[in-house]
């Protein structure tokens, strides 16, 4: 007689997802642009009152820039709600990568890939410009100084908030019209 003992791993859980989005950055950049999504923003209202209350603290938190929690919170509830739809031993990025197809958002691993590129291309135009405003006056070097900030953070922002693009993958998989 042979006995098969068949251990299903929960690599992503409620707790881990709401761990993660508090601790780092990036995953906190996804599930915000996740959790704006309307269909997601009316899945979440509409499983209760308490998690509609949520939403709406998460959005007015968020606008003043203290939304981490209710975030981490709604995502974990999110998590919570599709948790028996994933496979046992789904992970963080998988995860990503079903949200991203479902609800047409780039993936996790998109905007991580977008942020490292906008950090090291930020990193690299603030030496130069920081080496070129040494010789204005005062005034120029504050006025040019926060012009390229606001240029950095309006560009980052449009970057890591744009439409999800399909993959060349996905592209070649659509049957051929015609």
């Amino acid at each position: 007689m042979s006995l098969s003992l068949h251990l299903q791993l929960r690599f992503v859980t409620a707790q881990s997802i709401h761990d993660t989005v508090i601790y780092d950055a990036q995953t906190y950049l996804w599930f915000q642009k996740l959790c704006s999504h309307p269909d997601v923003k009316e899945r979440i209202c509409a499983h209760g009152e308490d998690s509609a209350a949520l939403y709406r603290r998460y959005r007015w938190l968020s606008w003043l820039g203290f939304g981490r929690r209710s975030l981490a919170t709604l995502a974990s509830r999110l998590v919570d709600m599709d948790l028996s739809e994933f496979p046992a031993g789904v992970t963080l990025y998988q995860l990503g990568e079903i949200y991203s197809r479902r609800y047409g958002i780039p993936s996790l691993v998109d905007v991580i890939w977008q942020w490292n590129v906008w950090m090291r291309t930020t990193v690299v135009l603030v030496y130069f410009a920081a080496f070129g405003v040494y010789f204005l006056s005062f005034p120029l070097m504050i006025f040019w100084t926060s012009a390229a900030c606001f240029l950095v953070l309006f560009i980052l922002k449009a970057g890591l908030m744009k439409k999800h693009r399909p993959h060349q993958h996905e592209q070649h998989d659509k049957p051929a019209e015609g």
